[in-house]
């Protein structure tokens, strides 16, 4: 007959081997805009005209769930795959807007656009972004493009700014 005993050092090194969580990418991006901080946020609560505006996003649509809560969803290329994801956006309308993932292929996905007015200078929009790949391959691959999506997303508000105008 074979017994096992419990043997704390093996439970505890497997424990941790199993609650193992994938690395979580942070993006901080900043940029100077010559444009009211009103325009900005209105410019990127504006998740319908996304397609439109972007090529990395083939379809969206949002729903508002209170005055001053947004169910968005996306679908967005990435390697030559179309996936979606929906995020739960909180807003107060100029200063800011949060981000929670609501579902996708994500483990995590949370972040914040903060919009700074500086006067007659415009504003300072600042996006900051952490997103955290599950274990399947499909979401690590999905984690790394949306990655580099989410690093030129100031850029590309910036852009989408100075041509609307």
């Amino acid at each position: 007959m074979v017994t096992h005993r419990y043997n704390p050092r093996q439970s505890a090194v497997s424990d941790r081997q199993v609650r193992t969580e994938p690395p979580l990418s942070r993006i901080h991006r900043s940029a100077l805009v010559p444009r009211p901080a009103e325009q900005l946020f209105d410019l990127v609560n504006d998740v319908a005209a996304y397609p439109a505006r972007f090529d990395w996003c083939s379809g969206a649509r949002a729903e508002t769930l209170a005055d001053d809560l947004l169910l968005a969803r996306l679908e967005v290329r990435i390697a030559g795959l179309t996936t979606g994801f929906s995020t739960r956006n909180r807003l107060a309308r100029p200063e800011r807007i949060e981000i929670e993932l609501a579902d996708g292929p994500l483990e995590r996905l949370t972040g914040r656009w903060a919009f700074r007015p500086l006067g007659h200078a415009g504003c300072r929009v600042t996006l900051d972004l952490e997103i955290g790949a599950g274990h399947s391959f499909a979401s690590r691959l999905f984690a790394k493009g949306f990655g580099r999506i989410a690093d030129r997303l100031v850029a590309d508000f910036v852009r989408a700014s100075l041509s609307a105008a």
